[in-house]
C-alpha cells in the first residue's frame, strides 16, 4: 500500500461490518464524502435528539472540531478532560487504529467518567450494545477510567406538553 496510512475503525464502520463484511470494506476502502444531514432524514433526527440530550448535562462542553479535525479533537478532549469539566459532548478518542466520538462523556468523580450513548431509537437493539461496547473498550484502553456505561433512548410512553419537551421525562 506505499506509503498510505493503515486505515482506521470508527464506531459507525464497526457496527456495519458485524451487519455485513462488505460493507465495512467499502466505507473503509472507497469512502463516501461527509455531507450534513437533510431535515427530515433519520441522521439529522439523531441529531437532534442527541443535542437534546446535551441539555441533561450542564456545564458541558462540546469538542466541535470538524469531522476531518481528528487530531485537534483529540486535543481538546485530552485538554477539557484534565480540567475535569464536567461533561464532554463528541469527545474524541483513538487507540489502535479505532477512532470514536463519544455522545456524552460525565465526569463522575476524581478520574471516572461516565459514558452515554444516545440513541434516538425508542428502545435498545443489539447493534446499540455493540456500539457502546466498542466505544468502551477504545476509552477503556485510551487510559480512561469508565464508572458506567449507559446507552440512552427516548421513552416511548411520553408525550411533549404545551410548554415544550421535558429531556427529563
Amino acid at each position: 500500500m506505499g506509503d498510505r496510512p493503515a486505515p482506521y475503525v470508527t464506531k459507525s464502520k464497526y457496527v456495519a461490518g458485524l451487519q455485513c463484511e462488505l460493507r465495512l470494506w467499502k466505507q473503509v476502502y472507497t469512502p463516501q464524502p461527509n455531507q450534513e444531514a437533510k431535515p427530515g432524514t433519520p441522521q439529522y433526527e439523531g441529531t437532534r435528539i442527541g443535542e437534546l440530550a446535551r441539555t441533561c448535562f450542564p456545564g458541558g462542553v462540546l469538542v466541535n472540531n470538524k469531522a476531518n479535525d481528528h487530531r485537534g479533537a483529540l486535543e481538546r478532549t485530552r485538554i477539557l478532560m484534565s480540567e475535569a469539566c464536567p461533561a464532554i459532548f463528541e469527545g474524541a478518542f483513538e487507540h489502535d487504529n479505532r477512532r470514536i466520538r463519544v455522545d456524552i462523556l460525565r465526569h463522575v468523580r476524581e478520574g471516572k467518567w461516565a459514558l452515554y450513548e444516545v440513541k434516538s431509537s425508542t428502545s435498545i437493539h443489539e447493534e446499540h450494545l455493540d456500539d457502546a461496547a466498542f466505544q468502551a473498550d477504545v476509552l477503556r484502553q485510551s487510559g480512561v477510567n469508565l464508572s458506567s456505561v449507559s446507552i440512552v433512548h427516548i421513552c416511548n410512553k411520553y408525550r411533549r406538553g404545551l410548554g415544550g419537551i421535558d429531556v427529563n421525562k
